[in-house]
């Protein structure tokens, strides 16, 4: 786990079928021991033959769906992730000619 810390991260487009194809295969960092393709399939773009888009997934350390915080707590870290898509955005909004799409897939802000 955790070998890819260790390889570039740029892949060329001549082999980005064959490095995806093995990349998805690893064991995800995550404890069901599930593949890297079973557990990101909703936010990977990869289908198997072309990269249709990328996601991110990031984690608050004091949000979870069980936990309701004030909402000056609570905003400071929803900030921070509007800080870092509006720089996703500056970095590499020209080059994926879109914007970044920020969603709350548990729900957690509904309650902001």
């Amino acid at each position: 786990i955790g070998d890819w810390q260790d390889e570039d991260w740029q892949v060329s487009s001549d082999n980005l079928t064959t490095t995806m194809e093995a990349f998805v295969s690893k064991r995800a960092c995550e404890p069901d021991g599930q593949s890297v393709r079973n557990y990101y399939q909703n936010i990977m773009g990869w289908d198997g033959s072309g990269l249709r888009y990328a996601g991110i997934s990031i984690e608050s350390s004091i949000l979870n769906e069980r936990r309701v915080l004030a909402e000056d707590t609570v905003r400071v870290h929803y900030d921070k992730f509007i800080q870092v898509a509006e720089k996703f955005d500056e970095n590499v909004g020209k080059a994926c000619k879109t914007k970044t799409i920020m969603t709350d897939l548990d729900e957690k802000f509904v309650f902001m």
